[in-house]
């Protein structure tokens, strides 16, 4: 899936008051405008520079966008599934949903609403985690009213990678201090699935 595919439709996409909030969202930290005041950023403009990012991201580490994309299902798997209950032969609802993501991902997206669907599965499985404490849940909350993008891309920032060394398990702090890296651009992506989830009218119950 090519980058310019999903910013179509999950920035050029949004309504107004959702479009506010992903800018608002990305302005600074993530994406600096030199020459232009944020009222002035049109969605025409905040897709461009997205775009910019994801190919400058490319060129600077060789890392094409599906890549990019392959390397931000493999940070929000992470974080989700070794804190999902799974006690044979029952099956939890935070089970059962994790299993249909990972078989949805295992399927292939063809689509970006196969995307979305697939990141607010895994993003409620996340947020029910932040809820419990980060302890293993056996249940969660399906409705997007309880995915809050600022809640999860601040507890994101926190998460941290298991390192193996002489059979010693360390945990240590993920770097997302540098732009042009895999790991700012699984923060950005998160942001923009975030909103779009969180924005989008059409995504029912």
């Amino acid at each position: 899936m090519q980058y310019r595919t999903i910013v179509k439709s999950c920035v050029l996409g949004l309504d107004s008051k959702a479009f506010e909030k992903l800018k608002n969202s990305l302005l600074g930290e993530y994406l600096d405008f030199r020459f232009i005041e944020g009222a002035a950023i049109t969605k025409e403009i905040l897709a461009e520079k997205l775009c910019d990012y994801f190919e400058k991201l490319e060129l600077k580490s060789n890392h094409s966008f599906e890549k990019q994309i392959e390397n931000y299902l493999n940070f929000l798997d992470k974080i989700v599934s070794r804190k999902i209950v799974s006690e044979p032969p029952v099956v939890s609802r935070a089970q059962k949903y994790y299993e249909k993501a990972k078989s949805d991902r295992a399927a292939k997206f063809n689509n970006v609403r196969q995307l979305l669907d697939y990141n607010r599965i895994m993003m409620g499985l996340y947020v029910a985690i932040i809820d419990n404490e980060y302890n293993a849940i056996s249940n969660f909350d399906y409705s997007i009213s309880c995915i809050n993008p600022a809640k999860i891309i601040s507890s994101m920032k926190n998460e941290k990678e298991e390192i193996v060394f002489l059979n010693i398990r360390r945990q240590n702090p993920i770097n997302f201090k540098e732009l042009y890296s895999l790991e700012m651009c699984s923060l950005i992506l998160a942001i923009i699935f975030l909103h779009k989830i969180t924005g989008d009218n059409v995504l029912g119950e």
